[in-house]
């Protein structure tokens, strides 16, 4: 499964496609340890192209899992700074984007943190977290 790396518009396509390639098992009593296994293997996959400039500001870095903790997380860096109602326009298509996912949703729900980092040219962070209902 090829995951796309996130650049500007990457929320929608990336969990898409992310979403797509979970298995069967993510939905069996052993959600947590058949959702950990699936995004793994996504990141493994995301990270071995990364770091990667997707356009001419926007670097895709990593993503990171840590399952223990329950925790799906992209990074990126951005050559700018932050835009007015940024953070407000991102929470809003992460959350659209991963709350109307089954997999994603049900992991949401049962603890798990999925968010992403937006680092800035001037040292300025920015952390998105999907939340759902």
């Amino acid at each position: 499964m090829r995951i796309p790396t996130l650049g500007p518009m990457y929320a929608a396509t990336a969990v898409a496609m992310l979403a797509q390639g979970l298995s069967a098992t993510a939905y069996a009593d052993t959600f947590d340890e058949a959702f950990c296994k699936d995004v793994r293997e996504a990141a493994e996959k995301i990270n071995a192209d990364s770091p990667m400039w997707v356009d001419v500001e926007t670097r895709q870095d990593w993503m990171v899992v840590l399952c223990a903790a329950r925790v799906v997380e992209w990074k990126k860096f951005v050559k700018r700074a932050p835009r007015e109602g940024e953070s407000a326009r991102h929470q809003k298509t992460m959350s659209a984007t991963f709350c109307n996912n089954k997999s994603f949703s049900q992991a949401i729900a049962r603890g798990w943190r999925v968010a992403y980092r937006i680092t800035f040219q001037g040292g300025e962070q920015m952390q998105i977290i999907a939340r759902c209902g």
